[in-house]
């Protein structure tokens, strides 16, 4: 798909800004920063490199917000792709692999792929060297490892982080993400989740995660028992989209559930080819676990009609 047939796709989960007043957090603790990805183009789709930070316009929850830091990066993508071959995800194979393929079908064509998975054996292993080679990466991600049990998700980003620091050290100007597909649900990792969300911000690489965690709908009122788990296993995503300047997807969430992946994913098909982060401190800094909604806007310069696209929710998790 085309970058700017997703754009134009993309305009009712990505919005194309009460006046600002610093709010410091509740229980007395630094205010957290929010980092977002953001393209900016021109009319026809064209990535536009020359943006200043105060002709964008940043709204969440309709509050305007002081936008602190815009910093634009057009090196090319160093894609992790971390796919979790645990038990648990045996109904979701398929999905795994179609969501991979998807995305590393609609990568730049200077993008560098490495492929980690985990819960297969060795528990933590990575598939190929880096590689702009998408037939490659395809049939690579075609393999169906055999399950070897535990979902140690925390090992396996580490190790996504470890090939990214190997690789920020050789020559060449390079952006880096990570994408992890799994159920999110934890299990055996040496690593601790707060260890990994500390090394995140250390290496300072976005995580995004795709949680297959399946959504059943249940008959009657809603299971409070159900809805504990379900936040429970949602809670490191937020987190560390929130730690890492990345972002959270649900595919078998909702209406989602009904979307082909195309649909569901197109918004991270598009934050992976965002060349500009922005950063703000929220005037709500309340940890309240409830989803959070940005607009963005950019003035029209001289040039012409400038359109900026970034993901339309957020969530910042409840306190501990």
């Amino acid at each position: 798909m085309k970058l700017l047939a997703l754009l134009t796709a993309s305009l009712l989960a990505f919005t194309v800004i009460s006046t600002y007043s610093q709010t410091q957090d509740p229980k007395g603790r630094a205010a957290f920063q929010v980092k977002r990805n953001v393209l900016i183009t021109d009319a026809t789709g064209a990535k536009l490199g020359d943006q200043k930070i105060e002709e964008v316009k940043l709204w969440e929850d309709g509050t305007e917000q002081k936008i602190t830091a815009l910093s634009a990066n057009s090196s090319p993508l160093y894609l992790e792709i971390v796919l979790d071959d645990s038990g648990s995800m045996g109904s979701q194979r398929a999905n795994m692999t179609a969501i991979a393929q998807f995305i590393v079908e609609n990568l730049e064509a200077s993008s560098q792929v490495q492929i980690v998975r985990f819960g297969s054996n060795p528990q933590v292993r990575v598939a190929n060297d880096w590689t702009a080679d998408k037939e490659l990466l395809l049939r690579t991600l075609d393999e169906v490892p055999a399950q070897a049990g535990g979902s140690p998700i925390f090992d396996g980003a580490w190790m996504a982080l470890d090939q990214i620091k190997t690789a920020k050290s050789l020559p060449g100007d390079k952006r880096f993400a990570v994408v992890l597909i799994s159920d999110c649900m934890e299990g055996g990792s040496k690593r601790k989740s707060n260890e990994l969300l500390e090394e995140l911000i250390k290496v300072d690489v976005p995580l995004f995660t795709v949680s297959l965690m399946e959504q059943v709908s249940r008959p009657g009122l809603p299971d409070p028992r159900f809805e504990e788990i379900m936040h429970r296993f949602e809670k490191f995503p937020h987190d560390s989209a929130l730690a890492s300047g990345g972002s959270v997807y649900f595919p078998r969430k909702g209406e989602n559930a009904k979307l082909p992946v195309s649909e569901s994913l197109k918004g991270l098909a598009i934050e992976l080819q965002s060349h500009f982060v922005l950063k703000y401190t929220p005037t709500n800094q309340a940890r309240d676990g409830k989803e959070r909604n940005l607009r963005i806007e950019v003035t029209e310069t001289f040039d012409g009609k400038r359109i900026a696209a970034i993901k339309g929710t957020h969530v910042v998790t409840l306190s501990k």
